[in-house]
């Protein structure tokens, strides 16, 4: 079994702060810039322009983890099947239940229950992972209660449930298997998808097609850290055109487009920093021990993080709690993430536990 990589926690714990900064700024930015000095205000915006990129991460760094828990295999079969869906089931849905939960108290103490963000529909549109970034159209659904970040929770449940598809269709060709093969053909899955949704009509299935292929970028990173082998041409030849695309965006039509290259250009980069970790690492040493330290434990409850701290947010603003205020109350989150999380597994263990042994008490008493 692959043990839990301090790094990627550290990796989550500073995308997950980076998506707070950028909301903590949304909410008090101008506040912010009348007090700090204008050098950092400067590092703060940049930091804060790495909002979105910070959620690209982490889809990559959600295909790499897929990659670990199945040992870089694919799905086979039926068993394998339910088997991964109920582990990311188990995964998600605590603190995504308890996310919507929080985001129904915080509209009910702000007296907005009557907001179209807050309707019953709404909320099972978002029970059922439907929801995009501004809800699209007047048909589909927006994040629930205006928890902006949970739009990338219906991202990854969507790849959750592609995924034993996609293997399905890579163990019929076998042709596919090759790494090239695969992320051609999932780009040009993307840029169809793009294309309908930007110049006929917006189905946000294909919005969540289209990023697939970051995620099974992720995944094939993955692949090469388990099996010790490397690709350098494909992922060197990714990041050279991801960095060209990005310094000439403005010839780039479509916003969507644009997301998925630098998507594919950070798996590109995430492979070059695994790829060359024994070349770079003992140079950094010091400050790489210091970074996990740091932020490894924000990692361990980023996803609880992520998801709860747009309404704390949003309450704290509509009750103009001072700057400083709202800043230790975020550390206090920060600190209570972790614990939330773990809460939340030990319970639903505890539950899944229980069931089972009613199950088979129920069973055999039943036999005999």
């Amino acid at each position: 079994m692959i043990k839990r990589l301090p790094i990627l926690d550290c990796l989550r714990g500073l995308a997950a702060l980076l998506v707070v900064l950028h909301h903590y700024l949304t909410f008090n930015g101008q506040a912010v810039f009348n007090l700090v000095p204008r050098l950092l205000w400067n590092i703060l915006s940049f930091l804060n322009e790495l909002n979105n990129e910070a959620v690209l991460f982490f889809f990559v760094l959600s295909g790499f983890c897929i990659a670990l828990a199945t040992k870089g295999h694919l799905i086979k079969s039926k068993n394998e099947t339910n088997l991964f869906l109920y582990k990311r089931f188990k995964r998600i849905l605590p603190v995504y239940l308890l996310a919507l939960l929080f985001s129904l108290i915080v509209g009910w103490t702000m007296s907005k229950l009557t907001l179209p963000e807050y309707a019953w529909s709404n909320l099972i549109g978002n029970l059922l992972f439907l929801q995009t970034s501004t809800g699209a159209t007047d048909f589909w659904f927006s994040p629930y209660g205006s928890n902006g970040p949970l739009w990338s929770l219906a991202y990854e449940m969507f790849f959750y449930l592609v995924f034993p598809l996609y293997s399905y269709l890579l163990l019929k060709k076998k042709y596919l298997y090759a790494q090239n093969y695969q992320l051609i053909l999932l780009f040009s899955v993307s840029l169809t998808c793009i294309a309908l949704n930007k110049f006929f009509i917006y189905i946000p299935y294909f919005a969540f097609l289209s990023y697939f292929v970051i995620w099974i970028a992720g995944f094939l990173v993955a692949c090469h850290f388990l099996n010790e082998t490397k690709n350098d041409k494909l992922f060197i030849a990714l990041f050279l055109c991801g960095l060209l695309s990005l310094i000439f965006h403005e010839l780039i039509i479509s916003d969507a487009l644009l997301e998925v290259i630098k998507g594919l250009w950070i798996a590109s980069f995430f492979y070059i920093v695994i790829r060359f970790e024994k070349i770079w690492r003992p140079s950094v040493h010091r400050i790489f021990i210091w970074l996990t330290n740091v932020f490894s434990y924000v990692g361990h409850g980023s996803y609880a993080l992520y998801a709860l701290h747009y309404p704390l947010l949003m309450l704290m603003n509509h009750f103009k709690i001072a700057l400083s205020v709202q800043l230790f109350i975020l550390m206090i989150s920060i600190i209570l993430c972790p614990m939330i999380e773990q809460r939340l597994q030990h319970l639903q263990l505890t539950f899944l536990n229980r069931n089972y042994l009613f199950w088979y008490s129920n069973t055999h008493s039943s036999k005999s």
